[in-house]
């Protein structure tokens, strides 16, 4: 999934997974753009996406301060008006948050998948290999691409979010799931760490 950057002047948005949104009535206080994210600082993602921000705004006399917070908890506190823009949104998401200005320069992918502890589950490919399903899926609260496409395919009663990453993955070690939808790298980062690396849960197929 293409990750777009958006940025004009003091105007950030992203889009695919990468909409960086400035709210259109901030004010830059203090020669901070504030920034609410949903990638704590320990991320993959995260990392790159600081070094860029914080070198663009630096050639533009500006520091940057990340705040973070859960995906939903992003949104309302963009919304709100309390921080100046998001960095990594899908590309539809300024569509329906009309006080962000979306900013159309890529900067990387983001791919999306599933994830499973369950062998029976046979390779999944996109979003349309739910269909039909009767799998107990979980993505992460906030998560529009996940929200939208899960939605369409997987039936109301089966369909769940977790609040953070990790939270999904203890529900599929408990039985509680039988899909964790959610972007790949912070995933497989996830399982790399010792609550989760000897958990046997797999990647089950890309979803876009």
């Amino acid at each position: 999934m293409r990750l777009t950057i958006i940025f004009t002047f003091l105007i950030i948005l992203f889009s695919a997974e990468n909409v960086m949104c400035q709210e259109k009535t901030s004010a830059i206080k203090k020669n901070t753009f504030i920034m609410a994210t949903f990638r704590p600082e320990t991320d993959y993602i995260a990392k790159w996406q600081r070094m860029i921000y914080t070198e663009l705004f630096r050639r533009l006399g500006l520091k940057v301060d990340y705040k973070v917070y859960t995906a939903r908890r992003a949104s309302e506190e963009a919304n709100a008006g309390r921080v100046d823009g998001e960095p990594a949104r899908i590309y539809k998401y300024a569509n329906v948050h009309s006080n962000l200005i979306r900013v159309e320069e890529p900067v990387f992918d983001v791919v999306y998948s599933a994830f499973t502890l369950k062998t029976s589950i046979p390779r999944l490919n996109g979003w349309n290999s739910l269909k039909g399903t009767d799998y107990k899926i979980e993505y992460r609260r906030g998560i529009i691409i996940a929200k939208t496409n899960l939605s369409k395919v997987v039936r109301k009663e089966n369909l769940l979010n977790a609040t953070y990453a990790s939270q999904g993955l203890r529900k599929l070690l408990k039985g509680r799931t039988d899909l964790f939808v959610d972007e790949e790298s912070s995933i497989l980062l996830l399982l790399k760490t010792p609550e989760f690396k000897n958990s046997k849960i797999r990647n089950a197929g890309t979803m876009v």
